[in-house]
């Protein structure tokens, strides 16, 4: 069984204590405005790694707006390789939300910030930690039932009904930024001479199981597309090996789970084609230029699909699944057929 992002105890001291204390330190909070000019500033997600990619066009908006700014990014263990693959240059702080004091006395050390934007949609320990930061101005979401923008300068109201990056662009206009851009990493050119096809089939979080498409349908997915002469590498993350192992071992396919996502971003560039399901990976594919399947299927593509413009998202006929929190029980991958995602990557593959 999988890990879950945090565990449950931490949830519950997340919502119930997380939001008194926000309520209780909001008493003494004196609202400011945003002044405009930033000479320094700090980005906050502690955690998701497709989030994370999709604050890597607001990054790129942030320095047309203000070229000569500090940027400082403040995330967690799971999301900080993501970070410094968009931000090679800058000051890349990691926390750990299981040691609250520890992380507030590393974002007091960071000295002052003209503003800080918290890009976190549910955790209170996320807006919390924004309030502790020395700035100017602070604003992050206001997130519907989640109870945690009581302590920012200026509370954004976090939408369900628009793509997520739409709603980070909102965020990022708080602080005076022209948005626009679309995620994008930069890896180094790579060698596409090899004909072969990503299939990323894991995924993670709060019941990780209504997002993964079924092995049977994989296997049949892969005995196509071998016997047009494609090639398959499986990613996933270490806890993924043993599942990809089996399903290698079925179709000779070449496992590479438990790569760094440096390395799993090296492949997946060089890849000719990247099927996914719906997870960190497929954002890392399409900001990495890569042309994209997206096996959506529980999950809402007008709000967590693939944004990138050779990409095609396939979803079921009713959503599951929304801001990680699950709507209903069920089996929405099944509407996703072996056939459709088969077309789907034959217009790129011109199979």
């Amino acid at each position: 069984m999988k890990q879950l992002r945090t565990g449950s105890l931490l949830r519950i001291a997340d919502r119930y204590a997380g939001t008194a204390l926000l309520l209780a330190k909001s008493i003494f909070h004196k609202k400011q405005k945003f002044g405009g000019g930033i000479r320094r500033a700090a980005f906050l997600k502690t955690a998701a790694i497709g989030d994370t990619v999709l604050i890597s066009a607001i990054v790129q908006d942030f320095r047309i707006s203000y070229p000569d700014a500090e940027l400082v990014f403040v995330c967690g263990k799971d999301n900080a390789s993501v970070v410094r693959m968009f931000m090679p240059a800058d000051k890349v702080i990691v926390i750990n939300h299981k040691n609250p004091s520890g992380a507030v006395k590393a974002v007091k050390a960071l000295g002052y910030f003209d503003a800080v934007l918290d890009f976190g949609s549910w955790p209170r320990f996320d807006a919390f930690l924004a309030s502790c930061f020395k700035s100017g101005f602070t604003a992050g979401f206001n997130t519907d039932g989640q109870y945690r923008h009581y302590c920012y300068d200026e509370a954004v109201t976090h939408s369900q009904t628009v793509h997520e990056l739409e709603n980070y662009r909102s965020l990022a206009h708080a602080a005076g930024i022209t948005t626009g851009a679309l995620p994008y990493i930069d890896l180094p050119d790579v060698d596409k001479d090899a004909k072969y096809v990503v299939f990323h089939m894991f995924s993670g979080g709060r019941r990780w199981y209504l997002k993964e498409w079924a092995q049977e349908r994989w296997l049949r997915l892969a005995e196509k597309l071998t016997g047009e002469g494609c090639g398959i590498v499986v990613t996933g993350s270490k806890t993924d090996y043993e599942r990809a192992a089996e399903f290698c071992a079925l179709t000779g396919a070449v496992n590479t789970a438990g790569c760094s996502l440096e390395e799993t971003g090296a492949l997946l560039k060089a890849s000719s084609l990247v099927i996914s399901v719906n997870t960190g990976v497929m954002h890392l594919a399409c900001a990495l230029g890569c042309s994209v399947v997206d096996i959506c299927g529980a999950v809402r593509p007008e709000r967590w699909g693939a944004f990138c413009e050779n990409s095609v998202s396939l979803a079921c006929s009713e959503p599951y699944i929304s801001l990680g929190f699950e709507e209903k029980e069920g089996k929405p991958m099944d509407e996703i057929s072996v056939e459709a995602v088969l077309d789907t990557a034959g217009r790129f593959l011109k199979l």
